[in-house]
């Protein structure tokens, strides 16, 4: 007497959906104080950590693409804080004030006396 033991039916494995297994999408360069526009860079660094799922790592690679200069600005601008004690929104804003500072009331006063 022979037994023979049930088919099992075929599974398929589920699907792996994957980007890419070469690397990161797209190149994003460190940012250059005198050259660039502080606003358009980080426009194209939050694009580049969406695309590859970086936003868990918003502060590390701000501080490491953001350039010598600027960063030796950030400590500055953070002490008594480590930059990387920072979140992401704060160095950002804390960056674009130093860059680009709102002007002061007093300042605006004076311009529309004088105008």
């Amino acid at each position: 007497m022979t037994t023979t033991t049930p088919a099992t039916p075929a599974t398929t494995p589920p699907p792996i959906y994957q980007i890419s297994t070469l690397g990161p999408i797209g190149h994003m360069n460190e940012f250059n104080i005198e050259k660039e526009d502080f606003e358009t860079w980080v426009e194209r660094l939050e694009l580049y950590m969406d695309v590859n799922r970086l936003k868990e790592k918003k502060v590390p690679l701000l501080l490491t693409l953001i350039g010598s200069k600027a960063y030796d600005i950030l400590r500055a601008l953070c002490t008594p804080k480590k930059p990387k004690e920072v979140t992401y929104d704060q160095l950002v804003s804390k960056f674009r004030d130093h860059i680009k500072p709102k002007p002061s009331v007093l300042a605006e006063k004076s311009k529309s006396k004088n105008g």
